[in-house]
């Protein structure tokens, strides 16, 4: 394993030759060695040096099929790493999740995944968003954690495959109202948006009923309560019911009516 401070070196000196080169190592024993580091809570490292490298190896197609695949099944294992803790395991589980996404859009522009790796994927992530409890955005001096934000990315990703079916994506939508109406955190990160450009993805597929629709919506109705838990979920579904009324409401008028009742329901 390459030293920490050894590997922050050699990757600044690639990223600023604009990932052009990976000096003398061969690109993939590097990523190999970068993904151990996926996780690191030095955010200066993690996002900028490690994150940086392993999109533009994969992007950029340096690396082949096969050493993709072998990249995308070290970041599912890691879906599973300290899952149920609320601790710097984050970090590994929400990064391998940003991987697992740019994996998969050089799948849709170049496809090289089979449908049981599609759905493999689908599975781990629908189980790890549904059950990870570590919702952080920004954690100071450690940088972004992003669980719900970063699922989401991976989500929209998979949203748009014509391997995901009507009842996946109706799985989808109850992991992300799940993840939205909770009240032990508060969402002040931009995680709103970034789930609900899932819902605007799922309804543009045109493969789930209007009907269907409106009853997912009205899920989002809170009968009235007291305490902070309660102002909490409610201001997190009124800010991701925002988002989503602004994305649909000059396309979809009668899916943002139903939005705009849901809205007004919880505050009466």
């Amino acid at each position: 394993m390459i030293p920490k401070e050894e590997l922050r070196r050699i990757l600044n000196y690639i990223k600023n030759k604009n990932f052009t080169t990976t000096a003398q190592y061969n690109p993939y024993d590097l990523v190999q060695e970068s993904i151990k580091y996926i996780g690191d809570p030095d955010p200066t490292l993690r996002d900028d040096l490690v994150l940086s490298f392993l999109e533009a190896m994969i992007l950029n197609q340096v690396l082949n099929d096969s050493q993709v695949i072998s990249i995308k099944n070290i970041c599912l294992s890691n879906l599973s790493f300290g899952l149920g803790k609320i601790d710097d395991t984050i970090f590994t589980r929400t990064f391998s999740m940003l991987v697992i996404a740019i994996i998969l859009y050089r799948h849709r522009n170049y496809p090289f995944l089979n449908k049981g790796d599609i759905i493999t994927i689908f599975e781990k992530m629908i189980y790890t968003y549904n059950n990870d409890q570590d919702v952080r955005g920004y954690v100071e001096t450690k940088g972004w954690a992003h669980g719900a934000a970063h699922g989401a990315d991976v989500f929209l990703e998979l949203s748009q495959m014509e391997e995901i079916n009507g009842n996946d994506m109706q799985r989808i939508l109850d992991a992300i109202c799940n993840k939205v109406k909770i009240g032990h955190y508060g969402y002040i990160h931009n995680e709103d948006d970034r789930m609900a450009r899932v819902v605007v993805s799922i309804i543009n597929r045109k493969v789930l009923s209007n009907q269907f629709l409106y009853e997912w919506i009205k899920k989002f109705e809170l009968p009235a309560a007291t305490g902070v838990t309660y102002i909490v979920r409610r201001n997190n579904i009124r800010n991701f019911l925002r988002c989503l009324y602004f994305y649909l409401y000059e396309k979809q008028p009668s899916l943002s009516n139903v939005i705009l009742d849901v809205i007004n329901a919880n505050f009466q």
